[in-house]
């Protein structure tokens, strides 16, 4: 099993914030493949691809819909040398647990379509869940997405092999009053706190 892309987003590539990057990160994976191609049969294109450092919410999604277009066309890339290749990628799960108010489950309920389900969804299904689409709206956040990416991630939904579990931790997650309210229809008032690792964690992120 090789993976294609840890942590770094392999960044001599050039900016993540701009849409030539698909293109060259995808021609590095065709070298990739061809310097590997004999010896590796199970391609793991990104592993943990939400890990950014610190910017803008808006700026935050436009490099996530670039790494998931990139990665969808890294799909039909590696499918299309050998169709029998086993590819696909890892998303990372950061637990969450509630506290005790009725606010908090749902602040925990938007907390995991938000962050941990949302990219199994686009991985998955090749589409943004309605939850996740609501939110950016929310934050006034219009991504530069085309037709030929939403058809291309539809495409690669439907040759992605597996996706690996990173487990990461646990966090509490509750009702943050001060960022949002759900009587306004405003999504994703959640905070996290208490971050920690166990067995526990690991065991809920199987079962979810």
């Amino acid at each position: 099993i090789l993976t294609i892309s840890y942590g770094d987003y392999l960044k001599d590539l050039g900016n993540w914030e701009e849409r030539s990057i698909i293109k060259r990160f995808v021609d590095y994976v065709e070298k990739v493949y061809t310097a590997y191609k004999d010896q590796v049969h199970h391609f793991v294109i990104f592993d943990q691809p939400h890990f950014l450092p610190d910017t803008s919410l808006s700026k935050l999604y436009q490099v996530m819909h670039y790494i998931f277009v990139a990665q969808a066309q890294a799909v039909l890339c590696l499918k299309a040398h050998d169709p029998s290749l086993c590819v696909g990628s890892m998303v990372n799960d950061i637990v969450g647990l509630p506290h005790a108010r009725p606010l908090d489950a749902l602040a925990l309920s938007d907390y995991n379509e938000i962050e941990n389900y949302s990219t199994m969804d686009i991985y998955g299904y090749g589409r943004y869940p309605a939850l996740v689409r609501r939110y950016l709206a929310s934050q006034d956040i219009q991504l530069d997405m085309t037709l030929s990416d939403r058809q291309v991630l539809k495409q690669a939904a439907a040759l992605t092999d597996f996706m690996g579990l990173h487990y990461e931790m646990c966090v509490l997650v509750g009702f943050n009053s001060l960022s949002g309210s759900y009587t306004s229809g405003i999504l994703g008032a959640y905070q996290i706190s208490s971050g920690r690792r166990d067995p526990l964690g690991l065991r809920l992120a199987m079962r979810t």
